[in-house]
């Protein structure tokens, strides 16, 4: 009887018997602390990466054109002239570069 049970019990840890490695590996995945913790390290590395950001240099380019429309003395002169036009149409263009 005895022999019969200790069989019955040997065949038994045999079936839920897992190594510790596999151990370890379900318990990195089901603990909800353990999950926390990993995404805790994932946040500090990317406010670390964006803190050493401000330590690189930025450019900066921007540009505009367009025209500008003027009616001063010396436009309203054109008209003296023969000119029928009080305005004049400038052409602008604007190009800037920042390097910080």
């Amino acid at each position: 009887m005895v022999l019969a049970l200790s069989l019955v019990f040997i065949a038994a840890s045999d079936v839920n018997a897992v190594t510790l490695e596999e151990a370890v590996r379900a318990a990195l995945k089901t603990n909800p602390d353990i999950g926390a913790v990993v995404e805790n390290r994932r946040a500090v590395d990317h406010e670390l990466s964006q803190a050493r950001s401000g330590f690189l240099p930025t450019v900066d380019l921007n540009s505009s054109s367009g025209k500008e429309y003027v009616n001063n003395s010396t436009t309203r002169a054109r008209q003296l002239d023969g000119d029928d036009s009080r305005t004049t149409a400038l052409p602008t263009t604007t190009v800037g570069l920042t390097i910080r």
